[in-house]
């Protein structure tokens, strides 16, 4: 499903283009490592593609740039090592010895080379994301790898990134834990738990801590105190972990939670000063803890610690291990506890264990003592009305865009608990309601409406303005939707997902062998439906939510396993919850015995599309793309139909148990 991004999957990102809508008016905006760039010139829409003067932005991204003017050339040379060339007037881009396609060509405007910006950020390894709410294109960096190496001063530990991040570094108890933040990042790494067994440090656990700006968090499970120190240099962060003569920094103890380690709790980070990129070693820090100017942070973690629930990483001695990194794909999007869809309330209980793929409690800044909190929404469909209750006065901004048609209820220094929640309304005029922390430093609350179509609405206030209400005209709720089999093709459009060593592309194979599944349900009367029907882009976040809105009572992802290792080979079937897991064996004894190939059994995994669905829900590594033969395999339209079949039955056999269990 995923790849390692400098092997396989360099092609995809290459040219996975963004497309803004044909709409847009409003200046674009290119903002690199959460920061926008300053332009000689506006970015434009051309040919579907974002162009804009290229040196300003990838140098945003580290990378340096030569023009070779006898023939034409601008030379972009990136922190990973990735060398572009581009050639005004050519679509071709030539990166080390392969060649492919831009899909606009370089051009010279008023002496600097304007061409399509996703395409070259791609190509650089960062990972690029559009959103066409506000005409901003975003690109970050990708943590692509985490190795370690223990010895007798203790732990090193080197984080590899594709471009420039910052690193800060704290303290967490209760249990103890040495919590670092890679700012202006997106994690890659195939393992988000790993078990590493060298000295006092127990483990790492890795999650996607924040979105926009973009949070790569890592925690590390102790066993007793030792000091730490962090330093960065371009596309990678070095950590010493019990380095000898490290100084250490006081901790005085924080309100922190007591339960379960989490990657996804606040940390408490006395004396610790951010680094920026440096080739230059770490300089000595102050006794206190506190880091002096150009120093890398230091302080000391204690704890027992305890390695998180997920895929775990081999233990690791002196010898050291490593974790290696998945192919760039969309970003998980926050997410949280649902909100009950029959009566569309918003809870603001605390949500459960925060995974990797969603985003965890408030941080003390922003729910603080006296902080203003949006208590629920709620929609009555006899009314057509969307209330929203807070617990102060609201200051209400309100947005509307087409293609699609949505509504954007913004409340200022709105602090959201449950950070996300999506309230389904099944009206024929209102899709859903997805109520989210929209943003920190400031507080933003977000409440947004996807509409069906473009629907008039009414604003009002009451209770001294803590309650909004929201009238909508003519929602029209329609009845529920019959009982569905969800199948999801994975990836697609602007993602392409891993490619094999003839050019197969992961989404094609799962679309083609998705069709093929829905078919052979429907043939025995199962209605199905597909969460995307061609080659195009359906965000991660959109996934479960279609399955919820058509009615699923079953939900199957369909993909291609990718390894940088050729010679892995066989099929894997992903479960999370414990309903899911009869599923899950019915779908991998059929397809293994169609197949004929290596069983690789069942895992229990994070995936964003089976954490965050209501049904039983599993993700089927059909075969590895990766691996000439069984690419061969996938490529031939005989076997796709096996696979196809086979996971039918498997669907079929599980909602047979199913209907048996609830007639008795």
């Amino acid at each position: 499903m995923k790849l390692w991004w400098a092997a396989l999957a360099f092609a995809s990102l290459l040219f996975a283009v963004p497309h803004f809508a044909s709409a847009q008016t409003a200046p674009i905006r290119v903002i690199v490592n959460d920061v926008a760039v300053s332009l000689p010139q506006p970015a434009e829409v051309r040919g579907g593609a974002v162009v804009a003067p290229l040196a300003p932005i990838v140098q945003a991204f580290g990378a340096s740039t030569q023009w070779d003017a006898p023939t034409r050339t601008l030379i972009v040379r990136g922190v990973s090592g990735a060398t572009l060339r581009l050639v005004v007037g050519q679509t071709t881009v030539t990166a080390g010895d392969s060649r492919w396609d831009l899909p606009v060509a370089p051009s010279l405007q008023g002496g600097m080379v304007v061409g399509p910006v996703a395409s070259v950020l791609r190509g650089l390894g960062a990972y690029v994301k559009q959103h066409d709410e506000d005409g901003t294109l975003d690109a970050v960096s990708q943590i692509t790898g985490l190795v370690w190496r223990g010895d007798a001063d203790g732990l090193t530990v080197t984080v590899s990134a594709t471009g420039p991040v910052r690193a800060d570094g704290g303290v967490l108890h209760g249990p103890e834990r040495l919590v670092v933040d890679l700012q202006s990042a997106v994690i890659r790494l195939k393992t988000p738990d790993t078990a590493i067994g060298s000295g006092p440090v127990i483990g790492v656990r890795t999650a996607q801590f924040h979105v926009r700006p973009y949070v790569t968090r890592l925690v590390f499970d102790l066993a007793h105190p030792l000091p730490f120190q962090i330093a960065t240099s371009p596309g990678t962060v070095t950590l010493a972990l019990g380095a000898a003569g490290a100084p250490v920094a006081s901790a005085p103890a924080p309100t922190a939670p007591t339960a379960g380690v989490s990657a996804g709790a606040a940390p408490q980070a006395p004396g610790v000063a951010g680094t920026h990129p440096s080739s230059s070693p770490p300089a000595a820090a102050a006794p206190s803890g506190t880091a002096t100017a150009g120093a890398a942070p230091s302080g000391t973690a204690t704890g027992t610690g305890q390695v998180g629930h997920g895929a775990q990483g081999p233990a690791s001695s002196a010898a050291g291990g490593a974790v290696t990194a998945a192919a760039p794909a969309t970003v998980p999007a926050a997410s949280g506890t649902a909100g009950d869809s029959g009566s569309a309330q918003v809870s603001t209980s605390a949500g459960g264990t925060p995974e990797p793929v969603a985003l965890p409690a408030l941080p003390e800044f922003a729910d603080g003592p006296g902080a203003f909190h949006v208590q629920s929404v709620t929609y009555d469909d006899v009314s057509g009305q969307l209330v929203i209750r807070a617990s102060q006065r609201a200051t209400v901004t309100v947005h509307q865009w087409t293609y699609p048609d949505r509504l954007a209820i913004d409340i200022a220094d709105g602090v959201f608990r449950d950070r996300r929640t999506d309230v389904e309304i099944g009206s024929g005029g209102i899709r859903n309601v997805v109520v989210s922390q929209f943003g920190l430093h400031p507080n933003l609350t977000r409440v947004l409406v996807h509409l069906n179509r473009k629907i008039a609405y009414t604003m009002t206030t009451a209770d001294g303005g803590r309650t909004v209400v929201i009238g909508f005209t003519d929602a029209g709720r329609e009845g529920p939707p019959p009982p569905a089999v969800i199948i999801d093709p994975g990836h697609g459009g602007d993602d392409s997902g891993a490619i094999g060593p003839k050019g197969t592309h992961e989404a094609d194979v799962a679309l083609n062998i998705g069709r093929m599944v829905k078919d052979a349900l429907e043939r025995q009367g199962t209605h199905t439906v597909l969460t995307r029907t061609d080659n195009t882009t359906v965000a991660l976040e959109d996934r479960p939510d279609l399955a919820q809105r058509y009615g699923g009572i079953v939900f199957v992802s369909i993909h291609a396993n990718a390894s940088a290792d050729p010679t892995v080979q066989g099929t894997t079937t992903y479960y999370y919850t414990p309903q899911s897991r009869a599923l899950a064996e019915l779908v991998q004894a059929e397809v293994t015995r169609a197949l004929g190939e290596q069983d690789r059994g069942l895992q229990t995994a994070r995936f964003y599309v089976i954490v965050n669905t209501q049904m039983p829900a599993i993700l089927v590594e059909t075969a590895f793309i990766s691996n000439p033969k069984e690419e061969a395999m996938l490529r031939d339209p005989a076997v796709d139909q096996r696979i196809a079949e086979a996971i039918a039955r498997g669907i079929e056999k599980f909602l047979a148990e199913q209907s048996q269990m609830t007639s008795h």
